[in-house]
C-alpha cells in the first residue's frame, strides 16, 4: 500500500508544476503531491492499481468520483444520523465498559440497537462517506 503524503492544499506550485492525486478503483485517494507536468503520467507507474489525476485534493476529506464521464475530486459526504444510513454501511457498536464490539451491516437505511443498559460507541463506515461516530445510552 502506498505511503500517504501530507496534503498539498495551500502549497504553492512552481511554473511547470501541477498538483496530482493518486487514487484506487473505488476513488479512495492514496496519495497527493506536486510534480513537473511532463512527468505527471509516471506518478502511478510504481503504484500498482492506482490512477493519476491532475487535481488538488485532501487525502482524508476528499475522494475521486468515478461515476461521471471524467473523474472528479469531490468532498466526501457526511452521514447525518443513524436513521439515514447509506446502503451497505458497516456499523461497529462498542460497549464503553467491557470494550466488546459487535459489527452489523445495514441495507435498509436505518439502525436501531438494543442491549443491556449502558453507554455504547457507534461507528458507521461506508465509503465515500466520512466515518460517523456517536454515543448512545441505553
Amino acid at each position: 500500500m502506498p505511503t500517504t503524503m501530507p496534503p498539498t492544499i495551500g502549497l504553492p506550485t512552481m511554473p511547470g508544476q501541477v498538483d496530482y492525486v493518486l487514487h484506487d478503483a473505488e476513488g479512495r485517494i492514496r496519495q497527493v503531491g506536486i510534480c513537473a507536468r511532463d512527468v505527471l503520467d509516471r506518478q502511478a507507474h510504481s503504484q500498482s492499481g492506482l490512477a493519476v489525476l491532475e487535481a488538488k485534493a485532501h487525502h482524508l476529506t476528499d475522494y475521486v468520483d468515478l461515476t461521471g464521464e471524467t473523474p472528479e475530486v469531490r468532498a466526501r459526504p457526511t452521514i447525518s444520523g443513524l436513521d439515514r444510513l447509506p446502503s451497505g454501511a458497516m456499523i461497529d457498536v462498542t460497549c464503553a465498559v467491557t470494550g466488546a464490539t459487535n459489527s452489523y451491516s445495514v441495507n435498509d437505511g436505518s439502525f436501531e440497537y438494543a442491549d443491556m443498559p449502558g453507554v455504547y460507541q457507534v461507528k458507521v463506515r461506508r465509503f465515500p462517506y466520512l466515518d460517523f461516530v456517536t454515543e448512545i445510552r441505553l
